[in-house]
């Protein structure tokens, strides 16, 4: 156990806003069943053995098992007082039942996450959703605040087109997304504003058109693939933003190894750098060679990404 002295003394402020947060933090996405379903008693095991591990900052969003995991960490929230925990989520989806008659089973939805509940959902930014979602989640966590909101995967990777990207876009400037954020925290509902990353070249985009206290930034920037550490990072200290590193294990392969509960992405994700040169060239992805080196020389992934950096 951590003493709570140098907890707090370890808090780090969030760009210029009053939300302070610890150095490690729970990304609470697997408790959606990315790949299978996990029993309640199996997510509320892990969150209570985080709790005792004296983790205080967790971060959840309805994308997460098409809303599970704000289910099962509200849930475990309520139980603890509430001045002893940050929660953070995130906005940009809002979710509907299905319609009378459709499969859900055999849906995108549901394949994406197996392990979720059946509801469907809807990209949308402009302020009425952003309001909705904010309260939606709040009912599912059991919890009538959270301390910060993420702008949610407005990327290529979720938008497939830059149309659709613009018109992500053009919902939270025109719609009055943004607008709507920066009410919530002006009125003292919410501590923060960020943005949730997944792919390079996003963090200039949000930094002309938004002020915004921190990025929750996956996949440009892991233990083995640092993309975003060129421009993108020192971009948001010239900014004054702060930045979450939201996957440095990659999702977990780097610490585990090519295991089934990898997801496929990450997989994908890290075959596309070779570790064998220095300058980390770029792979098809269908040669998982940092999998393939790390496993022929019998390296643990954790040690070879911590040790190719270093």
């Amino acid at each position: 156990m951590t003493d709570a002295h140098d907890i707090d003394a370890a808090m780090q402020s969030v760009g210029s806003s009053d939300l302070q947060l610890p150095p490690l933090g729970f990304g609470t996405g697997p408790l959606g069943g990315p790949t299978a379903g996990i029993a309640n008693a199996d997510a509320d095991a892990v969150l209570r053995c985080a709790w005792r591990s004296d983790i205080r900052y967790f971060d959840t969003a309805p994308w997460y098992g098409n809303t599970q995991s704000e289910h099962r960490l509200g849930a475990f929230l309520r139980e603890q007082p509430r001045a002893d925990y940050l929660v953070t989520t995130k906005v940009g989806r809002v979710y509907r039942r299905p319609e009378q008659g459709f499969d859900f089973e055999s849906s995108a939805w549901h394949q994406r996450w197996p392990g979720g509940l059946p509801f469907i959902p809807h990209f949308d930014y402009t302020a009425a959703q952003v309001y909705r979602s904010y309260e939606d989640s709040l009912a599912r966590l059991g919890i009538n605040r959270v301390d910060g909101l993420a702008i949610h995967d407005l990327d290529l990777r979720h938008h497939r087109t830059p149309q659709a990207l613009d018109r992500g876009f053009e919902q939270l400037t025109t719609g009055g997304g943004y607008q709507a954020l920066l009410d919530l925290k002006r009125a003292g509902e919410i501590k923060a504003i960020g943005a949730g990353i997944n792919l390079p070249g996003l963090i200039p985009r949000f930094l002309e058109h938004f002020d915004l206290d921190y990025f929750i930034v996956a996949m440009p920037y892991t233990l083995l693939d640092q993309q975003a550490l060129a421009h993108e990072l020192p971009l948001c200290r010239q900014h004054d933003t702060s930045v979450v590193i939201g996957a440095p294990f990659a999702s977990g392969i780097l610490a585990t190894g090519a295991v089934v509960l990898a997801l496929g992405v990450t997989y994908w994700m890290i075959s596309r750098v070779d570790p064998t040169k220095p300058n980390g060239d770029r792979l098809g992805s269908e040669s998982p060679k940092g999998v393939h080196f790390a496993e022929a020389s019998k390296t643990r992934l954790r040690s070879f990404s911590w040790g190719r950096f270093s």
